[in-house]
């Protein structure tokens, strides 16, 4: 949005000076109100969504802080919906500045502002808010595993605490309910001094009462698969980038999956026995080298 001036010279000179065709439509096409508008309306909203974006991109996000991150950013985006932000006020008077500068662009009347509003920006804000409601219809439910959070239990030792919140993950994901809130009350007072956040107290749980505790368990266990950090997709398509190369581009599902997965999850290359591992390769079937 700041150095729009200098994309308008830039192009208007490769247009002119090397008679770039591309450029001179690019030149056209960005000297129009509209696009002016939808820049400044964009500058409003993205920065928004990138910080949610970036958020959940950290390795040790769980989806307890999930919730509120994302009702937040839509209560931002619902509040810019019906009160534009200040980058999209001062869009009009932008424009007017860069014609002012001598570059070939008109002011919107106030019919084409009114225009832009009800055909561009109203659409676009009603269809971020959706996308974001879509991808998150779990919210309420996936918020009741902050019950495994210690550092949230009351002072005061109450028995009662957050009972409601067992009994509907109970009866959502097919548990006995009488005997998970059994395990969740003897489980509780073990873990009530530990000061675990949420995923550790699960882990604690899936690790040590896997046979006591078969309905906390699985609740636990549960907890710990819902995906939420991006992390490890955006590593996962790091990992993949640098296996499937135009030399590799060949690989079989299943082979590639292998890679992926040593790749990933595998140890350290230098705690691998790779002669061991030449070994049985060659004991497999017969090759054509021999060692």
């Amino acid at each position: 949005m700041k150095c729009i001036p200098s994309v308008f010279t830039s192009l208007e000179r490769e247009a002119e000076e090397r008679n770039d065709v591309r450029a001179a439509g690019l030149a056209k096409f960005t000297q129009d109100h509209r696009f002016v508008m939808s820049l400044h309306m964009m500058c409003d909203t993205l920065p928004h969504l990138t910080e949610l974006s970036t958020a959940m991109q950290a390795p040790d996000a769980i989806y307890t802080t999930v919730k509120p991150l994302v009702t937040g950013t839509l209560s931002i985006l619902r509040g810019l919906q019906s009160m534009p932000g200040e980058a999209y006020q001062s869009a009009v008077q932008r424009v007017k500045d860069l014609q002012a500068q001598g570059f070939n662009i008109k002011p919107p009347s106030e019919q084409e502002t009114v225009k832009f509003r009800e055909k561009v920006f109203n659409p676009f804000m009603e269809n971020i808010v959706n996308n974001l409601e879509g991808r998150f219809p779990d919210l309420p439910l996936i918020q009741k595993f902050e019950v495994f959070n210690t550092r949230k239990f009351p002072d005061d030792n109450s028995t009662s605490h957050r009972e409601e919140d067992i009994k509907m993950l109970a009866e959502h994901f097919g548990h006995v309910v009488d005997k998970t809130l059994h395990e969740w009350r003897q489980v509780r007072e073990s873990i009530a001094d530990s000061g675990l956040a949420a995923d550790k107290a699960m882990e604690w749980v899936t690790i040590n009462l896997k046979v006591s505790h078969t309905n906390l368990f699985k609740l636990a266990a549960v907890g710990l698969l819902i995906p939420t950090s991006t992390s490890d997709c955006e590593r996962g398509f790091s990992t993949l980038k640098r296996v499937k190369t135009t030399h590799r581009a060949s690989l079989s599902p299943p082979v590639l999956n292998a890679i992926l997965t040593v790749g990933m999850l595998g140890p350290a290359i230098e705690k691998v026995d790779i002669n061991s591992m030449v070994k049985i390769w060659h004991k497999e079937k017969p090759r054509r080298s021999q060692l």
